[in-house]
């Protein structure tokens, strides 16, 4: 450009205005306010496991749990009833208000209270009493029990073989004790069967954990498809495979405490010495290990870092202690000998997981199996490696045969043998005063198996009123044999009680009739009742019951919270139904 004499313009050009920018703020980190932990609190809601922590601790120290010539009977009863209550609670929270992130935390509850129903009759065990027997089957059928109500009731579906595993477990958990009392008895002069009995059950219970639950990995994340929950996997089924897995681990010392020391010198578990060493963990690690390979490998994650860096965490379990006890060398000497050593069983052990690992295509532990036999030869641990393999064949058909175990043969099975079993009492070698129970209670069996088989309206209604007559007659026969007055004399009434109430109580599951469920609730009122009262006298002269107190405050805390999350889901519900 240029003006009228000719010269050029250099007049710079006027820049043009830019546009603001709008510079989004950085957000601003909340602090913490006693708002969010109310938040926190109601969403994750503890308090049903800070009330069941409570319930245990009270068993410990209200009703001296610790101390070998104390009865067990209360405080089984007070845990039997408490999950009782718990089991109750998740069906009815989740039936009224769709509560089911409330009703797992319940369930994981229920496992950890059951899994201690198997420990409180230890004493009574060594002392050959028939009260710890008693206890230990009482309380396997009552776990039994508590699990298929909360199934059925919020009509929940497990993985194929699942449940197997978990009745399995807990099976372990009754059993074995009966077992390693058995052999203390037996041979009172050695301790070496007892030993090897408590050495072998981390075993037996890592390869029931195994085998029951490999249908369910190998099935990965679809295991968690057409649960009927909202749940979805690992968390579901899976928390409850790891809640028994950690069970297992805490039973295991607790036995080498309650079996290894028998009585002990001062009266007290706490002062018992434990022969406990961590390569006793070493079998339920390892069956951990090989289902989370089936689980990885079910979802195609071939190349999982867990597979290749989990199985570095077993060698902790290859520390010894500096000072090793007396019980504790007296384990490591029926151990290990000729050079065999907890480094040289961890090592192979670490060997031989790669190599399955490997097989299954996990390519990666290829260099992991080379890195760990490097390390054996570089701190000189031998490849001495003892595998057990009794009875591999005969375990396959076994868990061959359970995984065909359903609903139908379970009713057909337990009806059976409760017939056989009162079969079996009517011998000619009958105690005094069995003479006319036996033959009663094995007619009864009888009669409740063919009232379940109908599937006649008729059979319906003769199931509704055998139901509500046994309740009868046990109303009765308990107020002549309890009452003031007693006029009928039974040998040991409290297990013919016992017994009387697992007949009624079984029957009423297995029916599955809703006037049945009416009288099951009967039951377990009477049952309430029965233990408030022999609670009471077992208590009254006891100090520290606000243990019990604060027990009960949680428990209705937590309860009153899943009652507001199920009114607010229903309130939203209704109103998104509004036109």
């Amino acid at each position: 450009m240029s003006d009228d004499t000719g010269t050029p313009d250099v007049t710079p050009p006027v820049e043009a205005e830019l546009a603001p920018v709008e510079v989004e703020p950085m957000p601003v980190k909340a602090e913490p306010t006693p708002l969010h932990l109310m938040r926190f609190l109601y969403n994750s809601n503890p308090f049903y496991l800070i009330s069941a922590a409570i319930v245990l601790y009270a068993e410990t120290v209200v009703f001296r749990t610790g101390a070998l010539d104390r009865n067990a009977l209360v405080p089984l009863g007070l845990n039997a009833a408490f999950t009782a209550l718990l089991a109750g609670t998740s069906i009815f929270i989740v039936r009224w208000g769709r509560v089911w992130d409330d009703a797992r935390s319940i369930f994981m509850c229920v496992l950890l209270l059951l899994m201690t129903q198997s420990i409180g009759s230890d004493s009574e065990l060594l002392d050959g009493d028939f009260a710890g027997r008693a206890y230990l089957t009482a309380g396997f059928f009552f776990s039994l029990g508590v699990i298929e109500s909360i199934r059925r009731g919020l009509n929940i579906r497990f993985p194929r073989g699942f449940l197997i595993g978990v009745y399995s477990v807990l099976g372990a958990f009754f059993a074995w004790p009966l077992l390693l009392a058995e052999l203390i008895l037996r041979y009172p002069d050695t301790r070496t069967p007892s030993l090897w009995g408590i050495l072998a059950f981390p075993v037996a219970a890592a390869l029931l954990f195994a085998l029951g639950f490999l249908p369910a990995a190998r099935c990965g994340s679809r295991c968690a498809e057409g649960s009927n929950t909202p749940w979805r996997a690992p968390l579901f089924p899976w928390s409850a495979a790891v809640m028994l897995w950690v069970g297992i681990l805490l039973r295991t010392y607790l036995m080498t405490l309650s079996f290894h020391a028998a009585h002990g010198e001062l009266g007290n578990f706490g002062a018992l010495e434990s022969g406990f060493g961590l390569y006793m963990l070493l079998p339920p690690a390892l069956a951990a290990l090989l289902l989370i390979v089936e689980y990885r490998k079910a979802d195609r994650a071939a190349d999982s870092a867990a597979v290749v860096l989990l199985p570095a965490l077993l060698l902790l379990l290859a520390i010894t202690p500096g000072r090793p006890s007396a019980s504790y060398r007296e384990f490591y000497q029926l151990v290990f000998c000729h050079g065999f050593t907890p480094a040289a069983l961890v090592f192979s052990s670490i060997a031989l997981f790669y190599g399955y690992a490997r097989l299954r295509g996990f390519r990666e532990c290829e260099g992991a199996l080379a890195v760990t036999l490097f390390l054996a030869l570089l701190f000189r641990v031998g490849p001495s490696w003892f595998p057990a393999v009794a009875g591999i064949g005969a375990l396959a058909l076994l868990f061959r045969f359970l995984l065909r175990w359903n609903n139908t043969f379970m009713r057909v099975f337990f009806t059976v043998a409760a017939v056989l079993f009162a079969g079996w009492l009517g011998r000619n070698q009958l105690p005094a005063g069995y003479n006319w129970l036996v033959p009663l209670h094995a007619g009864v069996a009888a009669v409740m198996g063919i009232a379940l088989c109908g599937r006649e309206l008729e059979c319906r209604d003769f199931r509704r009123l055998l139901g509500f007559g046994w309740l009868a007659f046990l109303l009765v026969m308990g107020a002549f044999v309890f009452g003031p007055h007693s006029r009928i004399s039974i040998p040991q009434p409290y297990l013919w009680l016992g017994l009387e109430f697992g007949m009624g109580v079984a029957y009423c599951l297995v029916a599955r009739d809703r006037f049945l469920y009416w009288i099951l609730a009967a039951y377990g009122a009477l049952a309430a009742g029965i233990l408030i009262w022999f609670g009471y006298r077992e208590v009254k002269h006891l100090k520290g019951l606000m243990t019990i107190f604060w027990a009960a405050l949680f428990f209705i805390a937590a309860f009153l919270i899943s009652l507001r999350k199920g009114w607010k889901k229903k309130r939203d519900k209704s109103e998104g139904e509004k036109p």
